[in-house]
């Protein structure tokens, strides 16, 4: 945190008036140096192997992919940016820790009484037992995961532990990984809740309510990850750097 708040320092001293057009932040290199989190600028020294790739992310947002084989500067990113309006710097400071987690193992925050915890990646809307906190936008119906599938059918409950107090059941298919919020519940809506699913324990989930008024997915990740929505945070960053590949 302490570096990330040094980059900010640093950010906030060059300003968008100065002779770079944007400051820049790795965020995502694999086989490729520098690491993330460290601040680029088009004479810095950049070193993708073969089978490598990096992506910087400028401060208004920009997301710009590289792939190796390559050595040389950043100059050849650079080029492709184009000026935008600067991000708040809380969510560039956001982003910035989210991109250094988002390639680690997640933090088990909460009450988790005898489930196992799941290791797999999960969707933006997913819930699993390594999901502690969930945030929940208008329109979007949360599912719950497994990546270890039934081999015959078993029961879903899910308790809601706050006011009105409520109890669901449901069958869980075999052979099945996902299984969408059922159609005739109660609405999910803010509070916590407990669900099991068979014989393998209770995992417990609080369900934040936020407005979906976000202007881009990148704003989106910032917002849940400061919510402590980290697994939703980190698949939403996880499609823009597929998006912004696609786009390279």
């Amino acid at each position: 945190m302490k570096r990330l708040l040094a980059l900010l320092i640093v950010l906030v001293a060059f300003g968008t008036n100065t002779a770079l057009a944007e400051t820049a932040f790795i965020i995502e290199a694999v086989n490729a140096e520098p690491a993330v989190g460290v601040q680029v600028s088009e004479d810095t020294k950049i070193s993708i192997d073969l089978e490598g790739h990096l992506v910087i992310m400028t401060e208004s947002g920009q997301m710009i992919r590289k792939d190796g084989p390559y050595d040389g500067t950043a100059a050849i990113l650079f080029d492709q940016i184009v000026g935008g309006d600067s991000m708040d710097g809380s969510m560039l400071e956001s982003l910035l820790e989210l991109a250094e987690v988002s390639g680690t193992a997640e933090d088990q925050l909460g009450a988790v009484r005898g489930a196992e915890i799941e290791t797999a990646e999960v969707g933006p809307n997913m819930i699993s037992t390594s999901v502690t906190v969930f945030c929940l936008t208008e329109g979007a119906m949360p599912e719950f995961f497994t990546s270890n599938a039934p081999d015959v059918d078993e029961p879903l409950v899910v308790r809601r532990r706050v006011r009105p107090i409520q109890y669901m059941e449901v069958t869980w298919p075999a052979g099945t990984t996902n299984l969408p919020w059922p159609a005739e519940w109660e609405p999910p809506e803010e509070g916590r809740y407990v669900w099991a699913l068979g014989q393998r324990g209770s995992a417990a989930v609080k369900l934040v309510e936020l407005e979906d008024d976000f202007k881009s997915p990148l704003e989106q990740a910032a917002v849940f990850y400061d919510e402590g929505c980290e697994s939703q945070a980190k698949a939403i960053f996880r499609d823009a750097l597929f998006a912004a590949a696609n786009q390279n």
